[in-house]
């Protein structure tokens, strides 16, 4: 409550956090059951069974057994796609209710952009990224495109062979 009078804000219908095992996602999900309001929570791939065992895995599943419990139990999960909540249930946590709803927007018609406006995207090159939306946004509003990652996997393979003229692979 301090930390909305001290932005100026009212009291919120709902608050979203993003990703697990941080302070700010537990501050937030604490705040919204002292205001009485819903909690989402968008894990952000740290669900996956990949994202667990990749670092800290036991620290991590200490985490969800203790801190993250309660607000993965109690919270509406945002995943942004089907193989990010298949993944995520794989772990084991108990999960409130789950939604699938995938980042970006369909446009009706693109605005031509500046010739010098480009986009990079720089990170993991997998599937739970949803590239293939980043690709077509880029190619819809003919926008260059830069991916920086390591695409030795089928999925990174699938990506170069049908991304066209304006996306181009350079990590």
């Amino acid at each position: 409550p301090q930390l909305l009078e001290g932005l100026g804000a009212t009291r919120p219908d709902v608050i979203h956090s993003h990703g697990l095992f941080l302070l700010p996602g537990i501050q937030a999900y604490r705040l919204a059951k002292s205001l009485s309001v819903p909690s989402i929570v968008s894990p952000r791939g740290m669900l996956m069974r990949r994202a667990i065992s990749s670092r800290n895995e036991l620290l991590k599943l200490t985490a969800i057994s203790s801190l993250e419990w309660a607000r993965l139990r109690e919270s509406a999960l945002h995943f942004t796609s089907t193989f990010e909540l298949a993944e995520s249930m794989g772990t084991g946590a108990a999960l409130g209710s789950s939604s699938v709803i995938p980042l970006g927007i369909d446009l009706p018609s693109v605005d031509p952009l500046p010739p010098q406006f480009r986009v990079g995207y720089l990170g993991r090159i997998a599937a739970e990224k949803n590239l293939e939306s980043l690709i077509e946004a880029c190619v819809i509003a003919k926008v260059p495109l830069r991916i920086a990652g390591e695409i030795n996997t089928p999925y990174g393979e699938q990506l170069r062979e049908h991304a066209g003229d304006e996306v181009r692979f350079v990590g």
